[in-house]
């Protein structure tokens, strides 16, 4: 009974520890993917959004932290189904 117990505790741990590097993944991914999307923008928008890359850096990662926060929120609802 106790190897049972010890496997599933494995087991979970293991899918907790999958579920972390997605996340952090993602999140890394979501800022390069952001960083680009803006960098692109601004040399589109040239004349209209004067915008430095200091600026671009704060708004990628805002936009990183919502993308995270909205990842957390799909995989929460996903557990608990």
């Amino acid at each position: 009974m106790a190897k049972k117990i010890d496997a599933k505790l494995k087991r979970q741990i293991i899918d907790v520890s999958k579920s972390v590097a997605a996340w952090v993944f993602v999140t890394a991914a979501s800022f390069g993917y952001w960083l680009v999307v803006l960098l692109i923008a601004s040399l589109v928008l040239l004349n209209v959004w004067h915008v430095t890359f200091d600026s671009i850096l704060k708004y990628s990662f805002v936009l990183m932290i919502i993308t995270s926060v909205v990842y957390l929120g799909f995989q929460i609802r996903k557990w608990v189904r």
